[in-house]
């Protein structure tokens, strides 16, 4: 039996895919010449060596941590972030395994009801599997041809016709058949169509309220209507059973340490899909570092620098190769709770030698290591949602997975949740307090708000799935963590993704509707609409972010004599370029968008923010409680009555008629209004509570009940850790950058902080 385990990510990888913003090849949309120039297989390697200042693979080597582990057994232990997922480099992973073995992920690819585009086993000679040629498609496998923009192949779905490929094999005309999908049992019958049997289902709703037409009724699909990718005619892969693939022995080397008796296995639904249907051996991968250890007990616990699962994205309906990785660092840089990636780059031995597989995006699971970063504990239950009750529009035990406690039948966490969401909202206060008092509606919304900008249709809101949920110990809350982003900022071609202004999304995703049909929750979404606008997607922002990012993964794209890998999705350079031009005009249709949304909203930040906190004064300079306080200043340019001004978190205080704040001035509201009571500003005591030593929320709210300000200070992680109880308080380093993000908060300069003193941060 597996025992803990810590957390997944860090190990392979590394497909090509960077040419971006090369002078006279890749334009920014508005500026310059209207087109791309064209790109060619023979000046693919010119092309890459024009980037001779980014990091060669030996360069990298050369650059890790001296103090790194050398040994297996430090490598193993030791949770080292900056070893298993480095910044702004590529790592190099090998894998070895027995041919027999990759035969056997390929046969389970292939009685996995992906229908024609299964993917057969290669004959063998040798004992050796034959290398394949690039984007070749299986012999006798009818393929529709590749859509160059986004680097993979599609069929578009006729109106109509509703094939759910390969679940007819072994059925007769007009034989009925059940499958499942999303949790959600199917009916259909097998009818020919142009010399083929296909799944015509019967009249259902689909997995988010989509409904299917009846064919018995004659009813046809509109013609505008649209469909994920995964759920269209000829490129859907059917999940006949619930179980994951099964794991076979691989070995791991990184260079310095080797782990012996790694279970892989492929994972994925679209992306295995749409490998399987090429030649290619650039599977999504998973790796368990423990997997054996029942069989090999010298593997028990098992981990890759602390880490026991990987998750690799192999870039196959990515061309550009960034989707996945830099929605991850925009979630992080945003405060969204969000597993760890990087890239690395990752051969493939059969025992003829090492093949070159590419560029891969490897992501944290989320396990005990990355629980512990983000919420200070792991031992609360960890959710992967999928099935109907995923959608959050009722109950239902088996479309909560339990990745942690499974043992434990208890799922009134997730059921008190959802209660709450959909009690009676006539008293919108009381609705909204039993709700947050379950789930972390801010970090939700927050979420939210930097999803729809990168326009990610496959998550909730479309798809019910892609999401975990944890129930974390430090503060009694689910907190939504987002998962599986590889369509983000595509092209939408498969389906509109989700309007920015997002309440005309209907009841079957009441996560969204409910809580944006509330005037007080619509004004904290827009906030964050504003906010990530002006920060972790405000345009230069994000351009330097994809371009150092290119940067980086270019030297990776091709193997070391400059010519694609055999096993690369991208048939040319022109290729990646065209899908990195794509991803940034999405971005830009994008923020224009968002702007829109803005104005029409009338929107206009708050004048009010919480500028210091000091949270845990040292003994040194007395009792701890005797100097608490929270700084409040007015950034705008008018005076501010606060009359009615309430905190209903972290601590409790209504300030009274007549508190009015001028512009660029503070205000001081303390545990002991006494200890400050000789500074030259106002100072108020709080009613009641305490602000804790280990971090907290403290929330502001006006008269009318809306949300002013908040802030979750946290004692670790990013937080300055000199705020806690080493005399420091925490300050906000620009009043106008959002305070929910640790990286905008400093340690003050001196012991006590700087109270009342907001005009020298303004």
């Amino acid at each position: 039996m597996k025992t803990i385990r810590w957390i997944a990510a860090a190990c392979i990888l590394a497909l090509g895919a960077a040419l971006f913003l090369i002078p006279g090849v890749l334009q920014v949309p508005g500026q310059g010449q209207d087109t791309v120039e064209a790109v060619g297989d023979s000046d693919f390697e010119n092309l890459l060596l024009s980037w001779n200042s980014s990091p060669t693979a030996d360069e990298t080597q050369a650059s890790l941590d001296e103090d790194s582990a050398t040994s297996l057994g430090a490598a193993n232990w030791a949770i080292d972030y900056a070893t298993a997922f480095p910044e702004a480099t590529v790592q190099q992973l090998d894998i070895s395994m027995e041919s027999r073995d990759w035969e056997s992920l390929l046969a389970q690819v292939s009685s996995s009801a992906t229908g024609d585009a299964a993917r057969q086993p290669g004959a063998m000679p040798g004992g050796a599997m034959d290398r394949p040629g690039r984007m070749n498609p299986v012999e006798g496998m009818d393929v529709p041809p590749i859509d160059a923009a986004q680097g993979m192949r599609s069929q578009r779905m006729q109106p109509g016709v509703e094939m759910f490929a390969g679940v007819c094999a072994d059925c007769e005309v007009g034989g009925d058949v059940t499958v499942s999908l999303d949790g959600q049992e199917i009916s259909g019958t097998c009818v020919e169509m142009d010399g083929a049997l296909v799944f015509q289902p019967s009249s259902v709703a689909m997995p988010g309220g989509m409904m299917m037409p009846n064919a018995d009724q004659g009813e046809v699909m509109p013609q505008d209507a649209r469909m994920p990718q995964e759920m269209q005619a000829g490129n859907m892969l059917i999940s006949l059973s619930n179980n994951d693939p099964s794991y076979v022995p691989c070995t791991v080397t990184d260079g310095e340490n080797t782990w012996e008796h790694v279970g892989i296995r492929f994972k994925g639904n679209s992306t295995l899909k749409s490998t399987a249907s090429t030649d290619s051996w650039k599977y999504p991968l998973h790796l368990d570092f423990d997997e054996f250890e029942d069989a090999y007990p010298e593997t028990t616990n098992q981990r890759f620098y602390g880490f026991d699962d990987l998750s690799f994205s192999s870039g196959v309906l990515d061309a550009s190769f960034l989707r996945d990785y830099i929605s991850i660092e925009l979630y992080q840089a945003f405060a969204i709770p969000t597993p760890q990636a990087a890239y690395y780059q990752v051969t493939l031995d059969l025992g003829d030698g090492p093949e070159l597989l590419g560029l891969y995006t490897v992501i944290e699971m989320p396990e005990d290591p990355m629980l512990e970063a983000l919420f200070g504990d792991s031992d609360g239950n960890l959710y992967k949602p999928k099935g109907s009750g995923a959608a959050w529009t009722t109950f239902d035990a088996d479309s909560f997975e339990k990745k942690s406690n499974a043992s434990d039948e208890d799922w009134s966490d997730i059921e008190e949740a959802i209660d709450a969401l959909h009690a009676s909202r006539e008293d919108a206060a009381s609705w909204r307090a039993n709700l947050e008092d379950l789930f972390d509606v801010d970090g939700f919304l927050r979420w939210l708000a930097l999803n729809h900008l990168l326009g990610n249709w496959d998550s909730y809101g479309q798809m019910a799935q892609n999401y975990y949920l944890y129930h974390s110990s430090s503060d009694d809350l689910l907190h939504w963590i987002p998962w599986d982003s590889n369509e983000a900022l595509s092209d939408g071609r498969s389906r509109a993704s989700t309007p920015i202004d997002a309440r005309s999304v209907g009841d079957n995703w009441p996560l969204i509707s409910f809580l944006l049909d509330d005037p007080v929750y619509f004004q904290v979404y827009v906030t964050y609409v504003a906010e990530a606008l002006d920060t972790v997607f405000e345009t230069e922002t994000f351009e330097a972010l994809v371009q150092e990012t290119q940067e980086t993964i270019a030297p990776y794209i091709a193997d070391e004599d400059g010519s694609l890998s055999e096993h690369s999705f991208v048939n040319s350079a022109e290729e990646v370029v065209n899908a990195t031009h794509q991803l940034l005009a999405s971005a830009y249709a994008n923020i224009e968008e968002g702007e829109a949304c803005l104005e029409s909203e009338g929107y206009e930040p708050a004048s009010i923010v919480i500028s210091e906190i000091y949270y845990n004064a040292p003994s040194a300079q007395g009792e701890d409680e005797d100097y608490e306080f929270i700084e409040l200043a007015n950034r705008g340019t008018t005076a501010v009555d606060l009359s009615g001004y309430c905190f209903d978190d972290g601590i409790q205080m209504t300030l009274p008629e007549g508190i009015w704040l001028e512009p660029q001035q503070c205000l001081l509201l303390a545990k002991n209004a006494s200890t400050y009571e000789d500074l030259p500003v106002t100072v108020l005591q709080w009613e009641s509570g305490s602000l804790s030593n280990g971090g907290e929320t403290v929330r502001l709210v006006d008269a009318d009940g809306y949300w002013v300000d908040r802030v979750t200070y946290r004692d670790e992680g990013s937080w300055p850790v000199l705020a806690d109880g080493e005399g420091a308080s925490l300050e906000l380093m620009d009043l106008d950058r959002p305070n929910h993000m640790a990286a905008n908060w400093i340690a003050s300069p001196v012991v006590g902080g700087t109270p009342g003193r907001c005009q020298d941060e303004v």
